[in-house]
């Protein structure tokens, strides 16, 4: 049987990919790969800083003989930035909005799929699981839908599909479902 191996470009590091990745995916025959796109960059999520990685990206695809076929964009949550689920209306607005950044990006480098995280955390912290609750959000579902139905409809322009990634240990209602 003939496998073909892909490789996330997290495995390097949480930062902005660099040409010697590619250079490593090339040297080990890795063909495909997943741009991660992280919220622990120093960068800003802007379409000009998304466009400048993702034009990087494309060239050293081309140069490597590479591909890739997701992007990942940021993991949000509570607190800490980028959550697709924000109860505050126009936080929860600019968070879509870097995922549209991003899913231009994954049109640029011939990506056929954008990554969203379930973001559905009702309560926080959800980490540890045993965790004393300070705050409750009521509206995440709804909120974390809105926002995806929102990238969906932006997706089929631009021809990425959506991929929602699988949350272990999490399910309606936060708790761990262990």
């Amino acid at each position: 049987m003939d496998f073909e191996i892909g490789l996330s470009h997290r495995v390097f590091g949480k930062r902005p990919p660099l040409e010697t990745d590619f250079q490593q995916f090339r040297k080990f025959n890795i063909r495909n790969m997943e741009l991660s796109l992280l919220r622990e960059w120093p960068l800003p999520y802007t379409r000009e800083t998304i466009a400048e990685v993702c034009q990087n990206v494309g060239h050293w695809l081309k140069k490597y003989n590479l591909q890739t076929v997701s992007v990942h964009g940021p993991s949000g949550m509570p607190g800490r930035g980028h959550w697709l689920a924000d109860p505050d209306e126009a936080t929860r607005r600019q968070n879509v909005q870097e995922r549209r950044f991003i899913l231009e990006g994954a049109k640029m480098i011939g990506a056929k799929y954008m990554i969203v995280e379930y973001e559905c955390y009702d309560h926080w912290p959800f980490w540890p699981h045993n965790a004393a609750v300070e705050t409750t959000y009521p509206h995440v579902y709804e909120s974390w839908k809105r926002s995806v139905e929102e990238l969906i409809a932006d997706a089929d322009r631009t021809g990425v599909k959506i991929a929602v990634e699988n949350m272990s240990r999490l399910h309606r209602g936060g708790v761990d479902a262990e």
